[in-house]
């Protein structure tokens, strides 16, 4: 609209213009926003707490006590109230999580940290299987030689160990992996505790939770059992009241919860003893687990009923309930069985039976694992086929809500009370009692709330990969639902036909929402499994189906068995879905990544912002600069170049050997393998997910130093995730049983085979590799001393790798190439035997570094108390896998 000035008509015309309506930018703002600063809380006392002592000062609560009751007062002054709402919030979950740190004194946590008062001096000879007289448990430190008492109150250390070595001429560094840099202490005593898990199978028997009772009275030996069968009571002598969970490994099968058992333990802390190695001590402590055990002695199942109680027979009823469902699938049910009892209560341990790899590697790539751990999605299934069979049967609606609410409770204590389904079975809940009381439900609201419910009862939960991934694929259906209805309102979509618009709404519906699902889990899945994959997107289509078919069929078979068709269907269901998931897997949309944690958080901030901006936009101009936010943020996934410098790492496999060596960003060397079939902690455990983890998929050289399996164990599971360019061997490994499965192996097609005949030196331009041994004139008997041995040169630095040889290769090295043996690092033959690594040899290596991959456990025999002796004479340090962890040396730049 034009305005003319009247006095004056030289002036130019002044225009005016109507000032538009400020665009209102609305967002989502229930009245539980102070759920977040709760949260809050909880992370910064999981950042700078620590288990505390059983009783800490009382400034500290009375402090912050204080300042929780000033924000209270002031609270009820409305302008400071949204502030101090946020400050107590933030308070009472940082309470609240550090309370749940404080143990009780005679928990088996304390027992490690600080370490106990050595046994007595007996003649400056100590020996620790000697009762000190007092009530505390026995601790040991690995070692099965005497040890002298140094007048110390800590336990006996092995050359130090302690944080790291610094070569002498500044130039490299090596240090242990293991957080606290000290040999691996543990307590061996004859234990009483109840067993409160269900049993889990693993590669080495069987696995459970274990509570502690007690320990027996060091004033009385413990009287061995004789035999394995139970007892019907027991007749020792008690004392010495030990609290806390632990995790029990057996090769029984047969114990049940509840059950009492009596056996000799041997326990050790949990903790993460590899690069690369899942943190499952982390996992554990969240679940309140601190340590693991095994037994040393038969377990004896013994009658005790003096801790029965209602909550324990309520527990003992869930668990009969879960081995009852497990008895009557493997007896319905031949070809499905696993699955079905992976859907419906979450039991994966059988997966194995479809492919050994299955759970581990093809569900992960195929982006489907997700319906193989019970959550929203099966409550879903499960509350709505409930409500179907309630009202088939002519159940008065009121009725039909209660007992539905009531099954659901009782199904996520058949889960274990995993968090994705407690959050569902709120949500579920919440949705019945509104429709019960014809009420609206705001979803942040039930989304806010069941996460308030979840940390109240457990905050350790919060860290939790299950919780974490399922509440963001929570908001990724809430955020995909309500964009969903912002692109129907924008389409004409409601003037098409009634039966193409239902099909046309849940696909834009159904595909946005597993968009918005997998952008928000993304940064989750790259952090704990450095994998973004698309292929979930491709297999939600068909997978969708299938699992909300198999779910209510598994069921029915679950009640009523003797319909066969339902049977069929099931196992013809299930044949499709793991092929369908086979075939997901091979697809190439699945994308390894690395980012730092502060990388991926910035990633999911800008992504979230993106995605709320155009949900929650007005106009045009804030919907495209969300849609440009979401962009921009995947800028963030381009990998930077890091010119990595040279780096050895000694995993800790056990007694076997396995070690990566990084001459540079694309060219790496492996010498052996580990063993596979007798090792918990084999290459699959360790290296490589470290290769995984550092997106190394080629390895230039591999060697295999003899045809033991301690040393070529894993070749064919490292040949299935890398490509190897060159395999070194010796002509007699190559010529060897195991030699001909390498070479007839598809995974070794392209692999150049490279055999070593005679002492030979491979020259790069960085560095140098000598293969001193065995020469063309050297052949023995013993399979040890034909160990191909390599000295590796980079710089200013070398390293000696001896394999398995004994003393009469060391004797043929010392007289054929004595000049050639100098080393700044020694491997120690045969992981410490004392055959191997003698004085002579010792003296003319003279390495300032000597490292032992062995267990370093007592009565193992590796690494050899005299050995240890030997080493200690000549190196400046020594470490020993096993017990610090993987040894990891560098150059320093």
């Amino acid at each position: 609209m034009k305005y003319t000035s009247q006095t004056n008509k030289s002036e130019k015309p002044i225009r005016a213009y109507k000032i538009p309506k400020v665009v209102k930018f609305k967002l989502p703002i229930p009245c539980l926003i102070w759920v977040p600063f709760w949260l809050l809380g909880i992370v910064m006392a999981s950042k700078y707490s620590q288990i505390a002592p059983p009783s800490p000062p009382h400034s500290y609560f009375v402090g912050w006590a204080i300042l929780f009751f000033a924000c209270l007062i002031f609270f009820f002054f409305k302008k400071t109230r949204l502030f101090l709402i946020a400050l107590i919030s933030l308070i009472a979950g940082y309470l609240i999580y550090t309370q749940q740190l404080i143990l009780p004194e005679n928990h088996i946590v304390n027992l490690f940290n600080p370490p106990p008062t050595p046994p007595i001096n007996v003649g400056g000879i100590i020996s620790p299987h000697i009762y000190d007289g007092d009530n505390s448990p026995h601790i040991y430190d690995g070692d099965n030689s005497p040890h002298i008492y140094d007048g110390d109150n800590s336990p006996h250390i092995y050359g130090g160990g302690r944080g790291g070595y610094i070569s002498n001429d500044k130039t490299w560094t090596a240090t242990q992996y293991h957080q606290d840099f000290s040999e691996e202490i543990h307590i061996q005593q004859y234990t009483r505790g109840r067993i409160i898990s269900d049993r889990q199978k693993t590669a080495i028997g069987y696995r459970y939770t274990l509570d502690l009772i007690s320990f027996l009275s060091p004033l009385m030996p413990p009287p061995l059992p004789t035999k394995s069968t139970e007892a019907s009571s027991s007749t020792t002598e008690w004392g010495g009241q030990i609290e806390g969970k632990i995790t029990l490994f057996t090769d029984r099968d047969d114990l049940k919860y509840g059950d009492i058992i009596e056996t000799t333990l041997r326990i050790r802390e949990n903790n993460v003893r590899n690069p690369g190695e899942t943190d499952f001590s982390s996992i554990q402590r969240q679940a309140g687990i601190y340590a693991s055990a095994s037994h040393l002695s038969p377990v004896i199942i013994v009658e005790d009923t003096s801790r029965e109680h209602i909550g324990t027979s309520f527990y003992k009823l869930i668990f009969r309930l879960r081995a009852y469902i497990r008895k009557k699938y493997q007896e319905n049910l031949n070809y499905s069985a696993p699955m079905a009892l992976s859907l419906i209560i979450g039991d994966r341990q059988y997966l194995s039976d479809y492919a050994e790899n299955f759970y581990t590697e093809i569900l992960p790539l195929s982006g489907l694992m997700h319906f193989f751990a019970v959550s929203g999605f099966h409550v879903g299934i499960v509350a709505l086929f409930i409500m179907f069979l309630l009202k088939l049967f002519r159940v008065p609606r009121y009725l039909i809500h209660i007992l539905t609410i009531f099954i659901l409770i009782l199904y996520a204590f058949l889960c274990s009370l995993a968090p994705p389904v407690v959050r569902a079975v709120i949500f579920f809940s919440f949705f019945i009692i509104a429709e019960m009381m014809s009420r609206k439900v705001n979803k942040w609201q039930i989304y806010l709330f069941s996460l308030f419910i979840v940390t109240l009862v457990n905050p350790a939960l919060l860290f939790t990969v299950s919780l974490q991934f399922s509440y963001l694929a929570f908001a990724g259906i809430i955020i995909g639902n309500e964009i969903a209805q912002k692109v129907i309102k924008a389409f004409p979509i409601y003037k098409l036909k009634p039966f193409p618009q239902k099909i046309t709404l849940y696909l834009l519906n159904y595909l946005l929402m597993i968009g918005c699902i997998q952008l928000l889990i993304m940064p989750a899945q790259i952090y704990y499994f450095n994998l973004f994959n698309l292929n979930a997107i491709i297999g939600n289509l068909l997978g969708v189906v299938l699992v909300s078919i198999l779910i209510p069929l598994f069921i029915i078979i679950l009640i009523m068995p003797i319909f066969k068709w339902f049977i069929l269907s099931a196992e013809f269901l299930t044949e499709i879905f793991n092929k369908f998931i086979v075939i997901l897997s091979e697809m190439p949309f699945a994308f390894r990544l690395t980012q730092n944690s502060l990388e991926l958080l910035f990633l999911f901030a800008l992504m979230t912002i993106g995605l709320l901006l155009v949900v929650y936009s007005e106009n045009k101009q804030r919907l495209f600069q969300g849609i440009l936010v979401c962009i921009l943020s995947f800028t963030l996934l381009i990998p930077i170049q890091n010119h990595k410098s040279f780096q050895v790492i000694f995993f800790d496999t056990g007694n076997s050997d396995a070690f990566l060596i990084r001459f540079s960003e694309n060219d790496y060397m492996v010498i052996d393998t580990a063993d596979m079939a007798r090792n918990n902690r084999n290459i699959t455990r360790n290296m490589i997910p470290y290769l995984i983890q550092e997106r190394i998929t080629n390895i230039s050289k591999v060697l295999l130093t003899h045809e033991h399996s301690d040393h070529f164990g894993g070749i064919f599971e490292l040949a299935r995730h890398v490509q190897i360019d060159t395999l070194i061997v010796t002509q007699k490994f190559l010529n060897s049983f195991i030699g001909e499965d390498i070479r007839a192996s598809e995974f070794f097609q392209d692999t150049y085979f490279f055999v070593i005949t005679d002492t030979l030196t491979y020259f790069h331009k960085d560095y140098k590799i000598q293969f001193l041994h065995p020469d063309k004139d050297y052949l023995h008997r013993n399979e040890n001393n034909n160990s191909l041995v390599t000295k590796i040169d980079f710089a200013d630095l070398s390293l000696l790798f001896t394999g398995d040889i004994e003393i009469e290769a060391e004797r043929h090295l010392i007289n054929s190439y004595p000049e050639l043996l100098k080393a700044d690092i020694l491997k120690a033959a045969h992981h410490g035997s004392r055959t191997s690594t003698h004085d002579a040899f010792l003296n003319l290596v003279n390495p300032e570094l000597v490292i032992f991959s062995a267990t370093g456990i007592e009565g193992r025999g590796f690494p050899n108390p005299i050995v240890i002796d030997r080493v200690n004479n000549v190196a400046n340090q020594m470490f020993i896998t096993g017990r610090g962890g993987a040894v990891i040396v560098e150059i320093k730049k």
